[in-house]
């Protein structure tokens, strides 16, 4: 029984480019190499756009994020402390001038290693 008699298809070229393989095969869906290199290459460049697109949309998202940031009184230096105006009216100076007398710098001369401070 030849390979012709059976029911099955099968197909000696290329399902692309129709070029005469050196196999006959039953895979209705058979490449050359060359458009199997061509596929592969077609299909990492579309992942590649892919993933490319979902950075480009999460930076998007980041920059809209920083421009309001930026915009806000908030910004700076000023966004690493406490906010001052809404504390300032809970702490006193007294308060404050109690808690700084209690900073104590003795023993500031008597220092590990015998070293003085200038």
């Amino acid at each position: 029984m030849s390979k012709q008699d059976l029911k099955v298809p099968f197909t000696s070229s290329c399902h692309l480019c129709h070029r005469e393989l050196n196999r006959i095969s039953s895979d209705t869906s058979v490449f050359c190499s060359l458009c199997k290199a061509r596929l592969e290459t077609e299909q990492n460049s579309e992942e590649n756009l892919r993933i490319l697109k979902e950075y480009r949309d999460a930076m998007e998202v980041e920059s809209s994020t920083y421009t309001d940031f930026i915009s806000c009184d908030r910004a700076g230096r000023r966004n690493a402390v406490h906010d001052i105006q809404r504390d300032a009216n809970t702490i006193s100076m007294r308060k404050l001038t109690k808690d700084i007398s209690e900073l104590g710098v003795e023993g500031a001369g008597r220092a590990a290693g015998g070293y003085t401070s200038p």
